[in-house]
């Protein structure tokens, strides 16, 4: 496989690692039995709050969420080159997710009635 050879193309599979790895994840967790709303409103909101530090992280060049990535990067400056995707993710989220942040004040009533 000539990719294999590309230093691009192998930093750019090992990000891609380890965002499905937390992708699959979230899906594991959304779609497990007896949740109610407020439940899954936590994990997609956990998630968006974990896009967010990656973000931070990556702008710092601290590679620490992305232990593939830093196992094959060269410079430390090559997580600079995913914040991109990570915005973009973090967009397509909320932009998927918009209805829970109508609902999100009910959504914490309902999980900490008490508070």
């Amino acid at each position: 496989m000539p990719q294999l050879t590309s230093r691009d193309w192998v930093r750019d599979l090992a990000f891609l690692v380890v965002i499905v790895t937390h992708l699959n994840m979230l899906a594991i967790s959304l779609e497990r039995h007896s949740q109610v709303l407020a439940q899954l409103y936590d994990s997609v909101d956990s998630f968006l709050v974990k896009l967010c530090l990656w973000e931070t992280h990556l702008a710092q060049s601290n590679l620490a969420h992305f232990p593939m990535l830093e196992l094959v990067s060269e410079n430390e400056n090559d997580g600079l080159h995913y914040i991109p995707q990570i915005k973009e993710l973090k967009t397509k989220f909320q932009k998927r997710f918009s209805d829970f942040t109508l609902y999100e004040n009910e959504l914490i009533l309902f999980s900490s009635p008490f508070s």
